[in-house]
């Protein structure tokens, strides 16, 4: 058994092995479905092989139903005899049994909780002898399947556990990308929103077209996002390095930052550009980050306003693009896992994968990022890029 590599492989080994040290002519497992309150037979050695894997039959019908649903092993000499036998499945399978022999499948060893979604029994597992033979089962023949039996049901209760995990994890990263793309949308979305408010109210045409080609501008970056989420969540590292001057990319920072900050009056935007050569960066990512940074800095100064304060310097070969807010600063909590995925704290919206995707952008520029905090002073993120 240890040598099964998935469910199929593990039931086909003991079926393979049961057949063989009980001398039947046939072995097989049956497990409940339990959409369909049914048996359904996943592995089969020997006489009918071919037919029986596959084949259904209700819970309730013949010899190994009855030991499922008592959850009691059935040795019967002769198959034909017993009331319980299911006839006509048997004849369309091609079996005629005599002596038959059924152990449930209960994992009946410590660890195991069957409050999870499985059933109990897991199903069973079944052998027989054609009708020609006089050799029925004996009581040591039973003893040694239930010995198998509860090792087997252990087995698919470790396997079902691990694939639930799996799904699991599937489903956590599916919410990793999907929280993700809902945080990180809402800032064009809501530039999309304002502006095309404006085009509805504009009679100038070249106004209009201005309009039009900031909302178009937003929609390449929505698309430019979720290509760039679904790489994060592959743990995929892609950026498109193009050679850009900082002073016309911090002017579209500073449009970018006075949009964000249009319904909070109260907050005063200072930007400051110490360097405005060239460098060489993925513009649309790093415009990304800035974003992020600048929103979390506006939500922290939203109920008492203050400053918030954009900046581009050079340090050596690197520039550095900071972003400082005058809010309460960081709280203690939160401080030490600022770039872990899924790390917030008091924002009721917040799906703490903003930072992280900053820090991966950062990380992908070869640069690094580092925050000061002050309590009740503010914070400052500093991130230096090579140029």
């Amino acid at each position: 058994m240890s040598t099964a590599q998935s469910e199929t492989d593990l039931m086909n080994v003991v079926v393979t092995r049961v057949k063989a040290l009980l001398g039947s002519d046939a072995a097989s497992i049956a497990l409940v479905e339990p959409k369909l309150t049914a048996l359904r037979f996943h592995a089969a050695t020997g006489i009918g092989e071919e037919k029986t894997v596959g084949t259904t039959l209700p819970l309730d019908t013949g010899i190994v139903g009855s030991a499922v649903t008592t959850e009691t092993p059935v040795r019967v000499d002769d198959a034909a005899l017993d009331p319980r036998h299911a006839s006509r499945v048997a004849e369309s399978l091609g079996l005629l049994p005599g002596p038959l022999l059924a152990v449930p499948l209960v994992a009946d060893y410590p660890g195991v909780s069957f409050d999870e979604p499985d059933h109990r029994p897991y199903g069973a597992i079944m052998v027989l002898r054609d009708r020609k033979t006089k050799n029925p089962f004996t009581a040591d023949d039973e003893r040694i399947l239930r010995l198998v039996a509860p090792r087997v049901a252990a087995a698919l209760h470790d396997a079902r556990r691990r694939e639930r995990t799996k799904n699991a994890e599937q489903l956590e990263r599916l919410g990793t990308l999907l929280a993700g793309i809902v945080h990180d949308l809402k800032t064009p979305m809501t530039v999309i929103s304002g502006y095309v408010q404006l085009m509805a109210m504009e009679e100038n045409a070249q106004e209009r077209q201005n309009n039009a080609d900031i909302v178009l501008k937003n929609c390449e970056q929505m698309t430019s996002m979720i290509k760039e989420l679904l790489q994060f969540v592959r743990g995929d590292s892609s950026i498109l390095i193009r050679k850009i001057y900082m002073q016309a990319f911090f002017k579209d920072i500073e449009d970018m930052v006075r949009r964000l900050a249009a319904s909070r009056p109260h907050i005063v935007i200072n930007t400051r550009i110490g360097y405005r050569g060239a460098v060489r960066l993925d513009d649309l990512k790093m415009k990304r980050a800035l974003a992020n940074l600048c929103k979390n800095g506006l939500e922290a100064m939203a109920d008492k306003g203050g400053e918030l304060t954009v900046a581009a310097e050079q340090i050596g070969d690197q520039v550095e693009l900071s972003v400082q807010d005058t809010g309460p600063g960081l709280p203690p909590e939160i401080e030490g896992r600022l770039f872990e995925q899924f790390a917030t704290h008091g924002k009721k919206e917040g799906t703490g994968l903003g930072l992280a995707l900053v820090k991966k952008i950062v990380d992908d520029h070869h640069g690094e990022i580092r925050v000061e905090s002050r309590k009740g002073e503010g914070c400052t993120f500093r991130l230096r890029i090579p140029l």
